[in-house]
């Protein structure tokens, strides 16, 4: 005789379904989490602080290490003797060669860092090669878009591939007015750049590559928001400002735009609490809607208290 199974069925169903539930519980609460957006629990949006920090724009470019100073060494006649090698420190009046008649001299102190030719050849020109490895500096190519913005005598961070935990103060010397590369049809147009080193670490090699940070606008104790908090295209910038718990739109005027923070000249105060625009996420179920203000320093809930006319950010 079979006997009916239908209770047994039915509580395992009613356990799936309990699962399911949780699971859609668990998926929204990790969204709002990550995503922020108003709860409904705890009916706070959220936010981040304008605040006044330090606002500072780079250009960003690779660059190849290089001795200050290179001094070729012209002789001539049939070399009898040679008296350096490929990377002695040399000091200035000392004998590198001599011919049967002649002997050359160091014109200045340095390293050498090439020899062209060997006893008992003949030589008429550049024989050798000294560089000042006392001194060194960077060579960088930057785009037509960036070179405007980059002046003689801007500092500059230089990071050498090498040494990276050891990044290098530097300055601006020179900048190409006519491009180094580019021009044609399928090719961008470059110019060159020269940067003078304050230090080097120990071991720097002329060639070896770096990355370089020229600072071309920077202001201090600027009221600032996160870059990606500024909405809009052109010359119509604006934030969304919560006030007294209720998002409005405040028409803002940017100043600097920094690399990650962007200054504020007018439409913001110092603690106005800004909401983020909003991101679409779309979930196996549907698509739900929160701001991207979870986690950020400043971030808040509630009500800014105030409201009116808003004065300028400077």
């Amino acid at each position: 005789m079979c006997r009916m199974k239908t209770p047994r069925r039915r509580w395992v169903l009613a356990l799936n379904i309990t699962l399911v539930l949780l699971l859609g519980l668990l998926a929204y609460g990790g969204y709002t989490l990550l995503y922020g957006g108003t709860s409904a629990a705890s009916g706070t949006t959220r936010t981040v602080t304008a605040t006044k920090a330090t606002v500072t724009q780079t250009v960003s470019a690779a660059g190849t290490v290089q001795s200050a100073s290179s001094t070729p060494v012209a002789f001539g006649g049939v070399i009898s003797t040679i008296n350096v090698k490929v990377g002695d420190q040399v000091t200035q009046g000392q004998v590198l060669a001599t011919t049967a008649t002649t002997v050359l001299y160091a014109p200045t102190e340095g390293t050498v860092v090439s020899i062209a030719g060997a006893v008992g050849s003949a030589t008429n020109g550049e024989f050798l090669v000294i560089q000042d490895w006392s001194a060194f500096q960077v060579r960088t190519n930057l785009s037509e878009i960036d070179v405007s913005k980059v002046k003689v005598g801007q500092t500059a961070k230089v990071t050498i591939n090498a040494f990276a935990d050891h990044p290098v103060d530097a300055t601006v010397a020179s900048v190409d007015l006519v491009p180094v590369s580019g021009g044609g049809n399928n090719s961008a147009v470059q110019y060159g750049a020269t940067l003078t080193l304050g230090s080097v670490p120990d071991g720097a090699k002329p060639g070896q590559s770096a990355s370089v940070a020229i600072t071309v606008n920077k202001v201090d104790d600027a009221v600032s928001v996160p870059a990606y908090v500024v909405q809009g295209t052109g010359a119509d910038r604006y934030v969304n400002v919560l006030v007294n718990g209720q998002q409005q739109r405040v028409d803002v005027t940017e100043g600097i735009k920094g690399d990650a923070l962007t200054q504020i000249t007018e439409g913001l105060n110092v603690g106005d609490q800004v909401v983020p625009p909003a991101v679409t996420v779309s979930t196996g179920t549907g698509t739900q809607r929160g701001n991207t203000g979870g986690g950020f320093p400043g971030g808040g809930g509630g009500g800014f208290q105030g409201g009116g006319q808003r004065g300028g950010g400077r």
